[in-house]
């Protein structure tokens, strides 16, 4: 493949799942609104403007760095001391040249992506808020069609 045992791990930093704790809402002990709602919804606003931002700043940072004198020189040298062979380091400069005019526009595709998860994390969440608190309420229980819509909520486009 290219990669020595174990070394795609240490050149990408994987990473195991980490959980983002929900932000702390304030509320007063005598509130009928539930917390959640805001939670998520803070937090989906807050996380998105960090990814996008995240984003923005390694693309400007990237294309930065690649002006510096002997950058390419650096990054292959890290990249065959992170276990990539050279092989696999010149086919993939020789992919990145055939294919340079199709990757022009992944940092917008790659932003896209990034928003479109983390609003449907939004949208999980949301809904699970929604299902728990129907559960919960003396309220009509879901009808069957209500239910279906209700779970089929997470696999909705943005669009």
């Amino acid at each position: 493949m290219g990669y020595r045992a174990g070394a795609e791990c240490r050149l990408l930093r994987c990473y195991a799942t980490t959980r983002i704790p929900k932000l702390n809402i304030r509320v007063k002990p005598d509130t009928k609104a539930h917390a959640f709602p805001f939670q998520i919804g803070l937090q989906t606003q807050e996380f998105i403007q960090a990814a996008l931002s995240h984003v923005v700043l390694a693309d400007v940072a990237a294309g930065e760095y690649f002006k510096s004198a002997g950058a390419v020189n650096h990054l292959e040298n890290l990249l065959l001391s992170s276990g990539l062979d050279r092989p696999a380091l010149e086919d993939g400069w020789r992919y990145f040249k055939k294919y340079s005019a199709v990757l022009k526009g992944t940092v917008y595709q790659n932003a896209l992506i990034t928003f479109n998860s983390h609003w449907d994390w939004y949208v999980r969440n949301l809904r699970g808020f929604a299902k728990m608190a129907r559960e919960r309420i003396a309220s009509p229980q879901l009808t069957g069609s209500q239910t279906r819509n209700c779970d089929r909520l997470t696999f909705t486009s943005i669009s």
